[in-house]
């Protein structure tokens, strides 16, 4: 049981990076990268959708703000 609590502790630390590291701050909808899905998130950390590949969540971020 610790070790799914340590990999979810460890999986926050990460998300938490990913979403401060973000170097576009102007954009509303920003991405964080999986290893198997790159999502979509609002500028409140919601998950708006998730994508297979890095290029079409770019697309639908695109498809957004237009």
């Amino acid at each position: 049981m610790e070790s799914v609590l340590m990999q979810r502790a460890g999986a926050m630390n990460l998300l938490s990076f990913l979403m401060n590291d973000m170097t576009e701050e102007n954009r509303k909808l920003k991405l964080i990268i999986f290893p198997g899905e790159t999502v979509v998130i609002d500028e409140y950390g919601k998950r708006i959708v998730a994508c297979p590949t890095e290029d079409e969540a770019e697309e639908y971020i695109r498809e957004q703000e237009e």
